[in-house]
């Protein structure tokens, strides 16, 4: 501003002729209104005078712009100022644009049209206007800053459109912002929904010590408080800042001044795209609007990004699951003859055992053969689940009963450094339930509390009580907890716990479908799972099994109230196309008093009973047989009239008692000798053999 806001008339601005009379005074008086700056020169460049819009420009008073030459006036690195005093010493115009610091020492852009003053006179005089194009180079920064924003954002979506990696757009556009902007550096924070920090996924212009490792905590941090207002800031003090703290990436990058813009990512930003300076710097509008257009294109990229590894993530469940149900379709190929196998071990062990002496010391080798069987007909089981969703064969069971037994098995599952303990006692009432599907459910739970407590170790306790059922008033249920003091889960992880293929563990490490089995599992028979945080730390896994209403058939089939199976005295008929099977099931029937007739397939144990002896009591056959199965001989049998009873074996389909209906009962194989003993009586005594 100037000194004195109403300079002096023309003839005070500074010495020189003025034209005489009235005329003179109209003439000065044209002069000074002028709203064009304007001021008269001598040659060497001092001012003769002004007018008041050329005091105004520069911010000088009459006296002082009087006092000074061009030379004064000028920036003193514009090398255009000697090229208008050259064409001013020969009496030439001139016309082009300076840089003339006011009275502030502000630069004030301007163009400058200089003509001598009057042909001949002495001594020679020019006079300059001077406009100030400072709003007009504004526009065209502006417009310039536009065009550069528009063609990075295009290169970017160009580059996009064509396939290049996420890493590389993020880096390129971090590069651009750099030099569009003219910082330090830019950065690109990315937010993932579950994790607790932001990471660093671009930066270019500075490399602190920390970048190796950089992330930002959310809220607490520059580009977290951005992320948590979801709106642009900018930050002229990084060292005066109260609304958050500097973590270690800025402290170490020393930069002054920032600004940050929310990356869109929909329901909430996907991250934080930040510009950095040494120096107080500002950030236009347009500065704001490329950060903010840039943002928005990183938003699409890593939306895009996202989608594609989520749906990666689709594939590849699905290739899993038709991975995992090859295996099943193989285990179905092979579990009839690794069945068959496992049944000759365990008929030959149980032998073995029943004939050696109570104190022999090979009792407890051949008891670790035989439990060894049991486990892999248990893993057998576990692939039928799990490849064709066999259901097994629910019946009524004591829940502490099925983990007792289980006892032995679940130590070696922790391993060392984990403790186990079973409290199995206060439970009042029986579950229906498949006992081998309690089994899987018990031993996911355990292993994954074991998993939880690596690599430190700790302890695991295995509780079973009955409470009031929380779902239905006047109900009571059987709750199953399995708890480990390890660091617990996030909540938000586990209300995904029990989703198929939702695993937080490492590549490689899990499969993502033991709880999910264990939810499948307990949901079948009529029970609920949840996954609780302990107060003291660590966490509860609770299944909750509804206790069964037919306490009398329970007490009706339990073990001490059922009598032994009468010893047999009938011939059965034992139909299988695997001699070992046919072999191991005569030599248990045999040791039972039981008569045995064998035949290969169904057409040959048609023949056999077409003939008059011996007479044939029972027909016990496979169900999968070459020439005729076992499905179409009980048909057959059915047909015939006055046959004998037929009780099928297999090693896919769940056991069935065959009680009701026309459905023959059915042996899973590999079974025990006291299970066929028992099915056996059970269709005998009801069904006497013919002519019996």
């Amino acid at each position: 501003m100037a000194d004195d806001p109403t300079p002096p008339p023309l003839s005070d601005t500074g010495p020189g002729p003025r034209p005489a009379g009235a005329q003179g005074d109209v003439l000065a008086a044209i002069f000074d209104a002028s709203p064009t700056a304007t001021l008269v020169f001598e040659r060497g460049g001092r001012v003769v005078c002004a007018n008041r819009a050329a005091l105004a420009l520069t911010g000088y008073s009459a006296e002082g712009l009087a006092a000074r030459a061009l030379s004064d006036l000028a920036a003193p690195d514009d090398p255009r100022l000697a090229a208008l005093m050259g064409r001013s010493d020969q009496g030439e115009p001139f016309a082009g644009e300076l840089v003339l610091l006011d009275a502030g020492g502000h630069p004030v852009p301007v163009a400058v049209q200089v003509a001598p003053l009057a042909a001949g006179a002495q001594p020679p005089r020019f006079v300059a206007t001077l406009t100030d194009v400072g709003d007009r180079r504004a526009a065209e920064r502006r417009h310039r800053a536009q065009a550069a924003h528009h063609a990075l954002v295009a290169r970017l979506s160009e580059r996009a459109l064509g396939g290049a990696p996420l890493d590389a757009l993020l880096r390129e556009a971090s590069e651009a912002l750099v030099s569009a902007l003219g910082v330090a550096a830019v950065a690109v924070w990315q937010h993932e929904p579950e994790a607790p920090a932001l990471e660093l996924r671009a930066l270019c212009g500075l490399s602190p010590p920390s970048v190796q490792t950089a992330a930002a905590s959310q809220g607490a941090s520059f580009p977290g408080h951005v992320l948590a207002r979801e709106r642009a800031l900018v930050v002229p003090d990084f060292r005066s800042e109260t609304r958050f703290t500097l973590d270690p990436f800025h402290q170490e990058s020393g930069v002054v001044s920032g600004a940050g813009a929310p990356i869109p990512g929909g329901p909430a930003p996907a991250g934080v795209l930040a510009a950095y300076a040494h120096g107080h710097r500002g950030f236009t509008v347009p500065d704001m609007h490329l950060l903010r257009a840039t943002a928005s294109l990183l938003g699409t990229l890593l939306r895009r990004d996202r989608d594609e590894r989520a749906r990666a993530a689709l594939e590849a469940r699905i290739q899993r699951s038709e991975r995992l149900e090859l295996v099943g379709r193989m285990a179905s190929g092979f579990a009839h003859d690794f069945n068959n196998l496992l049944a000759v071990v365990l008929t030959t062990t149980r032998v073995v055992l029943s004939e050696l002496a109570p104190g022999d010391p090979l009792r407890e080798d051949i008891g670790e053969i035989e439990e060894a069987a049991r486990r892999a007909a248990a893993l057998t089981g576990d692939l039928l689940l799990l490849g064709r969703g066999d259901p097994g064969s629910p019946r009524i069971v004591r829940v502490g009963d099925v983990i007792a037994g289980l006892g032995r098995i679940l130590e070696r599952a922790v391993g060392e450094g984990v403790s186990l303990s079973l409290d199995v006692g206060a439970e009042p009432w029986p579950v229906r339930i498949d006992p081998g599907r309690l089994e899987q459910v018990v031993m996911n739970l355990v292993v994954n509390a074991r998993d939880a407590l690596r690599p430190t170790g700790g302890h695991i306790a295995v509780r079973v009580e009955g409470r009031a059922d929380e779902r239905a008033g006047d109900a009571f249920a059987v709750v199953l907890s399995v708890e480990d003091d390890g660091p617990g889960i996030p909540e938000a992880v586990r209300e995904r716990l029990f989703e198929p293929f939702f695993t937080t563990k490492a590549p490689g490490e899990g499969s993502g479908l033991g709880l999910a089995t264990v939810h499948s599992i307990v949901s079948s028979a009529g029970g609920d799972v949840r996954a609780l945080a302990r107060p003291e730390g660590g966490t509860r896994m609770e299944v909750s099994l509804p206790a069964t209403e037919d306490l009398e058939a329970w007490e009706d089939s339990g073990p001490p109230t059922r009598p032994a199976p009468a010893v047999g005295g009938e011939t059965v008929l034992v139909v299988d196309d695997e001699p070992m099977v046919r072999r191991a099931v005569r030599r248990m029937l045999r040791r039972h008093g039981y008569d045995v007739v064998e035949a290969a397939d169904g057409l040959q144990a048609l023949a056999q009973l077409e003939a008059e002896t011996p007479v044939i009591a029972l027909v016990l056959s496979d169900v999968s047989m070459p020439a005729l199965g076992g499905r179409e001989l009980a048909r057959r049998v059915a047909e015939a009239g006055a046959g004998p009873p037929v009780v099928l074996m297999s090693a896919f389909e769940p056991a069935t008692d065959g009680g009701s209906g026309d459905a023959p009962a059915l042996l899973r194989k590999p079974f025990t000798e006291d299970a066929l003993r028992e099915v056996l009586r059970q269709h005998l005594d009801r069904d006497p053999p013919p002519g019996g």
